[in-house]
Parts: structure tokens; sequence; C-alpha cells
């Protein structure tokens, strides 16, 4: 069994944005999507579609798993320079 390298850092960003709430997986990169499923970091839920134009219609969410939230690493304040 191989092991694969670590996250990017945009999939470490992707992770923390899901740590707060699921999102439309059109939303992020699909090989970023890819991994987290691969890594079963994420899962692929359906749930109503936040656009109007879908009248409510169900899309594809991605939502972080348990496994995710374990190796979502805390979000770093975002630094201040003056």
């Amino acid at each position: 069994m191989s092991s694969l390298p670590p996250l990017s850092a945009h999939a470490t960003m992707a992770l923390q944005d899901l740590a707060y709430s699921p999102a439309p997986t059109q939303v992020f990169n699909p090989g970023v999507v890819g991994r987290l499923l691969r890594d079963e970091l994420i899962e692929i839920v359906e749930l109503p579609s936040p656009y109007p134009t879908h009248g409510g219609k169900r899309i594809p969410f991605a939502r972080i798993t348990d496994k995710g939230r374990k190796a979502c690493p805390a979000p770093q304040p975002e630094s201040r320079s003056r």
C-alpha cells in the first residue's frame, strides 16, 4: 500500500472551510475533492442548492468526516502587517 503525500496548502484550506459547514462540491477544485475523498476526510451528500436558479434542487455537497476533523489543523489567524 502506497502512502499519499501530505495535503497541499489548498486542500488543507478547503478542509478548514468544510469544518465550519458543508459546501457545494462545485466551489472546490475537482482534484482537491478527489484527494479529500480518497483520504476519507470528506463525504459527498445531497443537500438543497443555495443557488436561486436551482429552485431548491438537491446538489452534491462536500461534508467533513470525523476523520477529517481529526486531520484538520486549526486555522491560523491572518497576519496583520502594518
